[in-house]
């Protein structure tokens, strides 16, 4: 049996042993903690960076769009700004081309002045010298005067207009309801243009047809292929129309 003295060293020593345990338990626990803190931390570190990239490559592309959106609307006050002085300087060009198109035309002294009004825009009216303001053409024209001015507007800025290239001016039936002064003042309009434009009219008139042809033939006497008449005859419903072809005074099938 052991005696009292060796059973307190063992108890003793048991307990050094316990303490020592716990101290280190009480250690490796502390770095555990520690360690578990600095890989959390280690973590949240690495999410905070993305995160504050994710920010800042947002700001960059938020500051991006903030610079185009003020770029296209300075672009666009400019594109306004060019348009409406395109605008003012293309109603201006027209004013004085359908002015010029209705004086050819209309050789009276009264109501011989086209205004095309810019509130609103477009409004026409005819005035002249003994006028103070304008006045409405349907109720102060005639049935062949305001086809006089109809054409004049129509003409004028056909002659003026800036979107397109085609040098071409399509005429149907224009000589409707014009007696034979404003006719001829229209023929002599007509060989104007043609030194510019081409014209392409078409007419069921056959006496209207034959004068524009003398007037035309005329004009082009040095160059008739410049001027060509195409008389229509008949039409099949499986060929076709069928159409002769004037360019002298002999037909041309």
């Amino acid at each position: 049996m052991l005696s009292i003295d060796e059973a307190a060293e063992r108890v003793q020593n048991r307990r050094v042993e316990v303490t020592d345990r716990l101290v280190t338990m009480r250690r490796v626990w502390s770095e555990l903690v520690t360690a578990g803190i600095a890989e959390r931390s280690k973590a949240i570190r690495v999410q905070r960076d993305a995160v504050e990239r994710e920010l800042a490559a947002t700001q960059h592309s938020l500051d991006q769009l903030l610079h185009a959106s003020t770029r296209f609307m300075q672009i666009a006050e400019e594109l306004q700004k060019t348009a409406e002085s395109e605008a003012a300087d293309a109603l201006r060009l027209q004013r004085h081309a359908i002015q010029e198109c209705f004086t050819a035309i209309y050789p009276h002294g009264h109501l011989n002045e086209v205004v095309v009004g810019d509130e609103p825009l477009g409004t026409v009216l005819v005035t002249d010298k003994r006028l103070v303001g304008g006045v409405e053409p349907t109720m102060y024209l005639s049935t062949g005067q305001a086809n006089v001015l109809g054409l004049s507007i129509f003409i004028g800025i056909a002659l003026r207009q800036r979107l397109l290239r085609i040098g071409v001016v399509c005429l149907d039936e224009p000589v409707q309801h014009l007696d034979d002064l404003h006719f001829l003042g229209f023929v002599g309009l007509l060989k104007r243009v043609c030194l510019s434009r081409q014209i392409v009219l078409s007419t069921a008139d056959a006496n209207a047809a034959e004068i524009i042809t003398r007037q035309m033939r005329s004009s082009w006497a040095e160059l008739p292929a410049d001027f060509i008449r195409y008389d229509w005859h008949s039409f099949d419903p499986e060929t076709g129309p069928k159409v002769a072809s004037l360019t002298s005074a002999r037909a041309v099938a």
